[in-house]
């Protein structure tokens, strides 16, 4: 190949080592108008009432995260999903491009009965550790629901 050998004081050692592995890249994202369902309106005593989210992955790669739903009364009464308290956490992985995951519909009542209010709904989804989302702007969508006190007792 060459006319001349070259010289081994003049060569440049090139170390075969292993590339890292590529971080996982995807789009994750909650969809402002029908990414986090919730019912506008609540009557305090009323079991059974739901809440969904959707978190869609827009790709190039598989998609994990977690989904965390948070639910604010502004009058006092917990929010309860199986009689516990949230946050409520969701985990998800193997999320294909184009496609989504979903809580599924998810029941809950309000915690104590309490003077009319608002719940402030926030879901917000983070990428899995060592995966990336590049858009982080379109992970977190809010939502509100008003409650009322049955019998008077509210405003």
């Amino acid at each position: 190949m060459h006319t001349y050998a070259v010289p081994d004081a003049d060569t440049t050692p090139v170390p075969c080592t292993p590339l890292p592995d590529p971080t996982d890249e995807f789009d994750l994202s909650i969809s402002e108008k029908s990414g986090l369902k919730v019912p506008k309106q609540v009557v305090a005593t009323t079991e059974g009432r739901e809440f969904v989210v959707s978190v869609a992955n827009a790709g190039p790669d598989t998609a994990a995260g977690t989904l965390t739903v948070t639910a604010n009364t502004d009058a006092g009464g917990d929010v309860l999903v199986n009689g516990l308290p949230g946050p409520f956490v969701y985990t998800f992985n193997g999320v294909l491009p184009g496609l989504s995951y979903s809580t599924g519909t998810v029941y809950f009542t309000i915690g104590e009965p309490h003077e009319s209010a608002k719940i402030t709904w926030t879901a917000v989804v983070e990428p899995a550790a060592g995966s990336e989302d590049p858009y982080m702007g379109n992970n977190a969508v809010t939502a509100v629901s008003n409650v009322r006190v049955t019998g008077g007792g509210g405003h």
